[in-house]
């Protein structure tokens, strides 16, 4: 600002102002609000996926300086969890860090966590029945595969994901199933009841049996 301006203002010349009087006088100018509103307006013109791209990248930044700390990250062997009531406590830390920042759980993240391989902790859940640590890993799985499972039903404009979940977690189908049951004279070990047996048992929507070769076979 001008330092005639200045001493009109204030009735002090600029090097009697302290520096934040000086930077007050600066910030109520008119180009100063100028300049404030169209940087808020760029701002609020970011796309979503900038937007988006900028969380991730935050919350990837907070999870290795948590790691970091952690004493995690390139160990030479997995970490060893002597009683459930310690591991149940690092899972809690590893959900609450995940809620907090926004941070997708899965299983890497969760081993890179824990200090231990990915590989551990998919054994450890096949076999959750054997230790109480297992299990308590398993439940965090489950946990995860929920979480995730909604935030795919939940993601608007992609019908896909909702077919994606359906399929893969809920045993839906699209189309009956079908069985083709092909019945040859030339297949002496099927008898007329181990065929009937085969197609009562065949647990599907609809089975088709081609009898083509079949014409003199006493049912």
């Amino acid at each position: 600002m001008p330092r005639n301006r200045i001493l009109a203002e204030t009735g002090r010349f600029p090097e009697e102002l302290t520096r934040q009087e000086r930077e007050d006088l600066v910030k109520a100018t008119p180009q100063f609000q100028k300049h404030l509103k169209s940087r808020k307006k760029s701002d609020d013109k970011d796309s979503t996926a900038y937007k988006s791209k900028k969380r991730a990248q935050q919350s990837n930044a907070a999870f290795l300086d948590a790691c970091l700390k952690r004493g995690v990250l390139f160990n030479s062997s997995d970490r060893i969890y002597s009683n459930v009531d310690d591991l149940k406590q690092q899972c809690l830390e590893f959900v609450e860090f995940c809620i907090v920042n926004e941070f997708s759980m899965n299983l890497d993240s969760l081993s890179t966590w824990l200090g231990v391989s990915r590989e551990f902790i998919k054994v450890a859940i096949n076999h959750s029945g054997l230790d109480e640590r297992f299990s308590v890993l398993r439940n965090l799985r489950q946990i995860m595969d929920t979480l995730l499972a909604n935030e795919i039903m939940n993601y608007e404009g992609n019908a896909a994901n909702k077919m994606f979940v359906a399929k893969c977690r809920m045993d839906w189908q699209e189309y009956p199933t079908t069985v083709n049951i092909n019945v040859s004279s030339s297949a002496p070990s099927q008898s007329p009841m181990d065929i009937l047996s085969l197609v009562d048992n065949t647990p599907v929507d609809y089975v088709d049996v081609d009898y083509a070769d079949v014409e003199d076979m006493d049912i």
